[in-house]
């Protein structure tokens, strides 16, 4: 995960030289509560090459473990002092999450039914009990919970930490965090307190997972448990992060704004010294800029682009994010003069990195010279060191076929479906609807394609109304792969023929706030997931889209207690495969050494039975009678008169939906107007009615044996 630091550069160079001149300067940057232990020599690093960028830093943040904290290794703005921070990021908007592990695990006791009287006090009332008990009881809370062994304490921290010690006893013995257990296990001692330490965090992950992947702010540096973002604060936000957290992970996560540390000022006189002349700083500044941003001219926006992440800027957007850049400085008389880097960059230069327009073309060679190319690999195919794990595609395999409702065509045609995604992805296909009781594995899945594709290209919402086709589409520029997720009827009523288009047209128009209208090529994928089998209508006869019931094999809710033991332990690998990198590039390679895929986007899937019955929800009680009729007649062609179609569809009905009726006149009507494809009138006395039965059997979509 990767994000652009932007810094001021000023502030830098005066922050090294204090540093090199003042041997107690870097001590006085540490406050009470951080590291005691940041080396002159990591901290000057990380000032220089914030420097060297311009003031425009690529820092990636990576976790070393499953549920470890996401962290910039690379030395980045994440590793300074606070005080130091404050300085050269006071540009930036400061968020994180108040109270952040006691208040994760507040969330787990409650979704458990774990009685956590204490916990939910300090939670809830934290301020009052650091009136009563003193701030250094914070500390001692942190200390409680990540300690297997009873703490000396007397009073309210005694109890707390007795309660501690009976919650991480009942959260080690739940199957679903097994994996935080084991890896607890790796290292003796403190197992139960190791154990709290990474579940917790692996939930402040996860919440700074969905913060990322919605698209309301732009993120420029991580903050372990909150993160830093360009502009100032926007109305309601805090309240949107709760919303978002509690919409997609059910927890109660306060969030509030952090003030920067304010304590070092650059003195007004201080003119740093430049070794090289304006021009030559722009000229490397610029260089190293161009890396990641370009200028698309026809759509008159810019481009910031990293290695699973692409933008679009306005200018507006662009200079206010880039406006501390500082390349060099101009000599007056009145002292020297900062010039400013992105003004310079984006106006009146002739050797702007520049292309005619943009697009997303998986295959480069099918990619205009003069069109910039937004699209990135996946982000598996970065993992090249790799341990083959011939179990996690069994398991995946397995998932698909529950997945499939265990209808073995079925579940090859989805095999199939996901492997052509990514041995094809320049070429469009159907649009598969997994429906299912809650916790059936279709999350599961969607994490899977996830890890292996990357956060930003796939893109799941609950409105696609809003944010696939309507006016907040931007995240759609990067989607590869669009997850319609729990969408309700209400939701895509209307908006059938604006998906169909989107299914198979590979061009979207891009509606990204404050930036002009875009339209690009999009290569983008279709799945439906949701537990309401009303929420997507398949049309009649619609051979191009395939419709499946996933069995109950993961599902725990209502089950035995032999059935919920069996699905804990498929759910447990499962999850094991979504946190090795090993088991998502075995899957990976699997997908990818599949055959005969050329041309499978024009393949019709299979009929599931379950789609069947969809389509017949949909059909009127002629088009029922006609569709069944049917079926039992030989040869090519029927004729009969209307009298005799009437008596037949009467007699039918009597069995099959006695509460039926209408006249002889209303029956012929409706059936003309029906346009069911192989029915058709002759004009005599009679008005025979004629039934091409290949014709029919196409217009419903069935196969004749």
């Amino acid at each position: 995960m990767e994000f652009i630091e932007n810094v001021d550069v000023k502030s830098c160079k005066w922050l090294i030289d204090q540093i090199k001149e003042d041997s107690d300067f870097l001590s006085s940057c540490v406050v009470a509560g951080e590291f005691d232990n940041y080396k002159k020599t990591g901290v000057l690093k990380t000032l220089f090459n914030l420097i060297k960028s311009g003031g425009s830093a690529k820092t990636k943040y990576v976790k070393k473990d499953s549920s470890g904290i996401l962290r910039d290794y690379g030395g980045g703005v994440q590793s300074l002092p606070s005080k130091i921070r404050g300085l050269i990021c006071k540009h930036m908007t400061d968020v994180d999450m108040q109270n952040c592990q006691p208040s994760i695990l507040n969330n787990l006791c409650k979704k458990h039914d774990i009685a956590a009287n204490y916990l939910n006090e300090y939670v809830t009332n934290r301020d009052k009990i650091f009136e009563k008990y003193g701030k250094t009881i914070k500390q001692e809370v942190i200390r409680s919970m990540n300690k297997s062994t009873h703490i000396k304490a007397v009073g309210w921290l005694d109890a707390f930490d007795k309660e501690m010690k009976r919650i991480q006893k009942e959260l080690v013995a739940l199957p679903e965090y097994q994996v935080h257990l084991d890896m607890a296990k790796q290292k003796t001692g403190n197992v139960n307190g190791r154990f709290m330490a990474y579940l917790a965090t692996s939930y402040e992950v996860k919440i700074l997972h969905e913060v990322i992947a919605a698209p309301k702010v732009q993120i420029g540096v991580l903050m372990f448990d909150g993160f830093m973002f360009y502009g100032e604060r926007p109305e309601n936000y805090l309240t949107y992060l709760s919303d978002l957290v509690k919409t997609n992970l059910g927890m109660d996560i306060v969030w509030t704004y952090k003030d920067h540390d304010s304590t070092l000022k650059v003195p007004d006189d201080y003119n740093p010294s430049m070794e090289k002349d304006p021009e030559t700083i722009f000229s490397d500044m610029a260089e190293e800029f161009e890396k990641n941003h370009c200028l698309i001219r026809e759509e008159g926006v810019y481009v910031r682009h990293g290695i699973n992440k692409t933008s679009m800027l306005s200018y507006k957007q662009l200079t206010d994010s880039y406006r501390h850049m500082v390349a060099g400085y101009k000599k007056t008389l009145g002292g020297d003069i900062p010039i400013n880097f992105i003004k310079k960059w984006a106006d009146n230069n002739p050797t702007i990195r520049m292309y005619r327009t943009l697009g997303v073309y998986p295959n480069p060679d099918l990619c205009p010279p003069d069109c910039f190319n937004m699209w990135t690999d996946f982000i598996i195919t970065q993992h090249d060191n790799y341990t083959k794990n011939d179990k996690a595609i069994e398991r995946f395999i397995d998932l698909v076929d529950i997945l499939s409702g265990h209808q073995e065509q079925t579940r090859e045609y989805m095999l199939d479906w996901i492997a052509h995604m990514f041995q094809y992805p320049e070429q469009k296909t159907t649009m598969p609807t997994i429906v299912s009781a809650e916790g059936a594995g279709k999350g599961t899945l969607m994490d899977i394609l996830t890890g292996m594709m990357g956060q930003n290209k796939v893109y799941q919402t609950t409105t696609p109304s809003r944010e696939v086709f309507g006016n907040f589409n931007g995240p759609m520029s990067d989607a590869f792969l669009v997850n319609l997720n729990e969408v309700s009827a209400s939701e895509m009523k209307g908006s059938s023929g604006k998906l169909k288009a989107l299914i198979t047209d590979n061009q979207i128009t891009i509606n990204e706030k404050g930036v002009k209208q875009v339209q690009i090529t999009s290569y983008a994928k279709f799945i439906v997931t949701t537990n309401n089998d009303e929420a997507i209508k398949p049309s009649r006869g619609d051979r191009r889209n395939i419709m499946m019931y996933a069995a109950d094999d993961l599902i725990k809710v209502g089950m035995n207690d032999a059935h919920i033991a069996t699905a804990s332990e498929k759910i447990k690998a499962l999850r094991e495969i979504i946190d090795s990198k090993d088991s998502l590039r075995s899957i990976y390679d699997y997908l990818m050494e599949r055959e005969g895929l050329d041309g499978f986007g024009s393949k019709p899937p299979p009929l599931t039975q379950f789609q069947e019955e969809q389509q017949l929800l949909t059909l009127s009680a002629i088009e029922v009678w006609v569709k069944d009729w049917v079926v039992s007649q030989e040869g090519a062609e029927v004729t009969m008169t209307s009298a005799k179609c009437f008596e037949t569809f009467m007699a039918w009905t009597k069995t099959n939906m006695p509460e039926y009726s209408c006249t002889s006149m209303q029956f012929g009507v409706r059936l003309t107007r029906l346009k069911i494809k192989g029915v058709t009138s002759i004009r005599n006395r009679t008005t025979d009615r004629v039934f091409n039965i290949n014709d029919i059997f196409e217009h419903f979509g069935m196969c004749r044996d």
